[in-house]
């Protein structure tokens, strides 16, 4: 054993372009870039309707379920919201939907709100 280790050569090229008359190089011509292609997660009406289309799923299903004899209010709150994330990260990593990562310090500050809005479902709800 000689105790070096070799690392395996590698080629590099680098495009100058057409060579001219005179010595020198143009530059390689590029494509143009095309414009960008329009998508769903940059369309403002899109959000707005699926906002909108799943707060009026959740309510009807709220009032259909809860008319009843069903007296498990926090259980189909706690699934509805697991439902809802499942759901929002199923997207975000389909490239659907676009969203910051968890914030343990940004949680803290919603925190009341969010337990409020669970008070208000379930006061609504008796």
């Amino acid at each position: 054993m000689s105790g070096s280790s070799e690392e395996p050569k590698r080629d590099l090229t680098i495009e100058l372009g057409d060579k001219q008359d005179n010595g020198s190089y143009e530059p390689p011509r590029q494509a143009p870039m095309a414009p960008p292609a329009t998508s769903v997660t940059n369309s403002p009406p899109i959000s707005i309707l699926a906002y909108c289309g799943s707060s009026i799923l959740m309510t009807v299903t709220n009032k259909i379920v809860l008319t009843g004899t069903f007296n498990l209010n926090f259980f189909l709150l706690a699934v509805q919201s697991i439902v809802c994330i499942v759901a929002i990260q199923t997207l975000k990593l389909m490239g659907i939907a676009q969203f910051r990562d968890f914030n343990t310090d940004e949680a803290r500050k919603w925190f009341p709100i969010s337990l409020l809005l669970i008070g208000m479902i379930y006061t609504g709800s008796k």
